[in-house]
C-alpha cells in the first residue's frame, strides 16, 4: 500500500535509522503491535496528515517526505505501523506546506479536531463553554 514517511534533513528518524531511495526495514511480527513503540515501523496513510500530525508525533523540523510502501498492521487517525516498510523515493510536500495558506490549513485542521472531541468533552465537563467559544473565534478569524 502507498504510504508516506517523514525523516529529518539527514534522512533519519528517531534512533538514527537511515532512510533513502528503496531502503527497507523489517520488524518481527507481534500478536498485539502498538503504535508509538518499537513494535512497528511508522508512516502515514495520508500525505496531509503526515505534516499535520508531525508536531504531536515525531516533531521533525523541516521534514523530508518519502513515498513508501508497506502493509499496515495497526493504525490510528492516519498514523500507521508496518512490520516491513520501504521508502521508495523522496517526493515534494503538499502545496500548502510553506505557503501563505499553511496557517489556514493548520487552523482548519485544529477546528475539525476540536469539533470531533467537543461532545465528549462537554459530557465530562458540561459547565465550561470555553472550547465552543474557541471554535467560534477560530472560525471567525
Amino acid at each position: 500500500m502507498k504510504l508516506y514517511k517523514l525523516t529529518n534533513s539527514d534522512k533519519e528518524t528517531q534512533g538514527n535509522t537511515f532512510w533513502g531511495d528503496n531502503v527497507t526495514y523489517s520488524k518481527p511480527a507481534k500478536s498485539n503491535p502498538q503504535l508509538c513503540s518499537g513494535d512497528v515501523l511508522h508512516a502515514y496513510d495520508n500525505i496531509n496528515l503526515a505534516f499535520l500530525l508531525n508536531p504531536i508525533h515525531a516533531n521533525i523540523k523541516d521534514p523530508l517526505l518519502w513515498e513508501s510502501e508497506g502493509d499496515i498492521v495497526v493504525r490510528d487517525w492516519g498514523k500507521v505501523g508496518c512490520y516491513r516498510l520501504t521508502t521508495v523515493k523522496q517526493i515534494s510536500p503538499p502545496i500548502w506546506m510553506g505557503s501563505d495558506i499553511e496557517w489556514k490549513v493548520r487552523l482548519q485542521f485544529a477546528i475539525l479536531c476540536t469539533e470531533a472531541a467537543i461532545n465528549h468533552f462537554e459530557s465530562v465537563i458540561p459547565d465550561i463553554d470555553g472550547p465552543r467559544k474557541a471554535i467560534k473565534a477560530a472560525k471567525e478569524y
